[in-house]
């Protein structure tokens, strides 16, 4: 995949910052191609990306194979606000809509 010289410089600071951050689960919201749950999944963090175009999510699942197999990653193509909420102590990186989950991270990031 092709990526804009802005898009690789905002994929390399979000991997700066991820590698002071204690490895989790994550819960990605619009994972467009899944370059972000896959830079995520390659710095062993696990879990899901919600995505509602389903040709985008078949793309980011195509993306992702690897981690799908591994049974790493779900790539869902589904509103993640009826989705069941992640309560877990050891997800730490969490969609908007838990962000005030007690010893949550919240790291909100635009790909460009």
């Amino acid at each position: 995949m092709v990526r804009p010289p802005g898009t690789i410089l905002q994929h390399m600071h979000f991997e700066e910052r991820l590698s002071r951050v204690v490895p989790g689960r994550f819960v990605e919201i619009g994972v467009g191609e899944g370059a972000i749950s896959e830079l995520l999944l390659e710095t062993v963090w696990t879990r899901t990306g919600y995505e509602l175009n389903e040709r985008t999510m078949e793309m980011a699942a195509s993306v992702n194979r690897r981690h799908v197999e591994q049974g790493r990653y779900v790539s869902k193509n589904e509103d993640w606000l009826n989705a069941p909420r992640d309560t877990s102590k050891k997800a730490r990186l969490l969609a908007i809509g838990d962000c005030c989950a007690p010893g949550s991270l919240l790291t909100p990031f635009c790909a460009g």
